[in-house]
């Protein structure tokens, strides 16, 4: 459609702008810019998933999945020592996060040498419009 970025550093500074337009909508009343802000924060993300090969959604479950793993590691942590996370303080439970985050390495699920399957393909780009009552679907590109 010729409406990409063309470089990453592209994608990298409008995620700078989206940010620093968040932060301006941060600090005003309105809540519902501060809602826009942040989807068109999310918004530059996907696009960067997208540009890197990656499904975003996929890349998001990971993530996900990587942060109930570490957390489950500090419940461990913490209930060995006797104690739960609510009881201890801020500066303990990054202690405990910083070792999970070492500890915490996601395993391949196959082998180097297992057939390797062929690139998802990228789903549709769909353009959505919140009207203050929910999301509507506007228009549905193909990817190409």
């Amino acid at each position: 459609m010729g409406f990409d970025w063309e470089t990453v550093e592209g994608i990298f500074t409008k995620l700078l702008e989206e940010t620093s337009e968040l932060r301006v909508a941060l600090s005003q009343p309105d809540g519902s810019r501060r809602e826009e802000e942040v989807g068109d924060l999310l918004f530059v993300a996907v696009n960067l998933a997208r540009f890197l090969g990656f499904d975003p959604e996929v890349a998001l479950k990971h993530s996900n999945l990587k942060f109930k793993l570490r957390f489950q590691n500090m419940e461990a942590d913490a209930a060995r020592s006797g104690q739960r996370l609510a009881q201890l303080s801020k500066d303990e439970l990054e202690v405990l996060w910083d070792a999970a985050k070492k500890g915490n390495v996601l395993r391949p699920t196959r082998k180097l040498n297992d057939e390797v399957p062929p690139p998802a393909k990228i789903p549709p780009l769909r353009l959505l419009w919140h009207n203050g009552a929910g999301w509507h679907l506007v228009q549905t590109l193909p990817r190409d």
